[in-house]
């Protein structure tokens, strides 16, 4: 399977599985680099986060099920890792919402 075969597929099985998902969080596939997928989600402008399935390490796929345990890797725009959190897929997604939130709102969660 070529580079983009492999990408075509990791994006199209994102939006079978979790097409609700995908549209309430705009969700979308990336690639960081050697061969590394991630789910790619934005927080603001100055910080995105890279979601992967976790199992003892990081797997570069995107998550079989919305209970599926995943890391969640906070990212600024210079890729220095911010912040880090291990959850199950959708509430992993529901914490980020959150946190989104609470900066909206003027607290402080990360920098």
């Amino acid at each position: 399977m070529t580079f983009e075969e492999h990408f075509k597929s990791l994006i199209g099985d994102l939006n079978d599985r979790f097409p609700q998902l995908v549209k309430k969080y705009n969700l979308c596939v990336v690639h960081s680099g050697g061969g590394c997928f991630h789910v790619d989600y934005v927080l603001n402008n100055k910080l995105s986060v890279s979601i992967n399935p976790f199992d003892e390490d990081v797997e570069y796929d995107v998550p079989k099920d919305k209970n599926t345990k995943c890391i969640f890797g906070i990212y600024n725009k210079e890729g220095e890792q911010n912040e880090t959190f291990i959850s199950p897929f959708e509430n992993g997604l529901k914490q980020l919402e959150k946190m989104k939130g609470e900066k909206e709102n003027g607290k402080k969660y990360i920098s």
